[in-house]
């Protein structure tokens, strides 16, 4: 009985109104490069980090870039395939909203150029 009420409580953990809270980015690709994608609160004001490996060769141009992003939320901003302008250190806020429409978390992307 109480390995049921285990199960239970473990495959509900993550829902709200029958709805999946799930909203996390499980895979950030631009081209061939897998990028990493930190942890955290995923905050407006604490965003979780998403950056290449290593940063992107002298002139390259970055100001064009298509991630493709996994994620576990009904929906991400901006989508997943647009291209996208990480020029000048810009960075990209992606925003992985939940089936429950209530829980989010926000990340931020950077495409960093080294400098020689």
């Amino acid at each position: 009985m109480a390995l049921l009420a285990a199960l239970v409580s473990f495959s509900t953990c993550n829902k709200k109104n029958g709805k999946s809270s799930d909203c996390e980015i499980t895979s950030f690709k631009v081209g061939d490069d897998t990028w990493i994608v930190g942890s955290g609160a995923g905050t407006s004001a604490n965003p979780i980090s998403i950056a290449p490996q290593s940063a992107y060769k002298k002139g390259t141009n970055v100001s064009n870039l298509v991630p493709i992003i996994v994620h576990t939320g009904a929906k991400i901003e901006p989508s997943s395939g647009t291209a996208q302008d990480f020029s000048n250190d810009k960075a990209i806020i992606y925003t992985v909203t939940a089936a429950d429409g209530e829980t989010s978390k926000t990340y931020r992307a950077i495409a960093p150029v080294a400098l020689e």
